[in-house]
């Protein structure tokens, strides 16, 4: 379950006290993302996962340009990437109205890539979940 398996596949799972997987940018229904303190308690819950980029290669779109190179688009690389814009965009949203990024940052995004990713992070540390996944370097160092 990370969080894109129909409803009651979920509610099944939370019946018998599995945990479901919460990927933030999975956390999402027509365009808009879900605030972090509306994911469920009962859940690992992470920035990415396994199967896709780390943090700042989803912000580069790494996840366009690596389908494009394995010509795994299913429809033109204009079109996906427009969605991953319209992705990123929303995702960016979702941080600023929660307070977890300064709006001023989104100004020059490749220059604060590193403090856009820890926002990332730290909308992870807003979620009532109560497992938290990130990687190894992401958390060293940090309190």
């Amino acid at each position: 379950d990370l969080g894109v398996v129909p409803p009651y596949v979920t509610k099944s799972l939370s019946k018998h006290g599995v945990f479901g997987c919460t990927v933030e940018w999975f956390e999402q229904s027509n365009g808009v993302f879900r605030k972090p303190s509306s994911w469920r308690v009962n859940a690992l819950a992470s920035v990415n996962t396994h199967d896709l980029p780390p943090a700042a290669g989803y912000l580069s779109y790494e996840q366009v340009k690596i389908r494009q190179r394995l010509n795994l688009l299913t429809t033109s690389a204009e079109e996906f990437k427009a969605d991953a814009v319209k992705e990123h965009n929303a995702m960016m949203a979702m941080l600023v109205e929660n307070g977890f990024l300064d709006p001023e940052l989104l100004k020059d995004e490749d220059a604060h890539q590193q403090e856009i990713v820890e926002s990332l992070y730290k909308a992870l540390k807003g979620a009532p979940s109560r497992l938290l996944g990130g990687g190894r370097r992401r958390w060293r160092g940090r309190a």
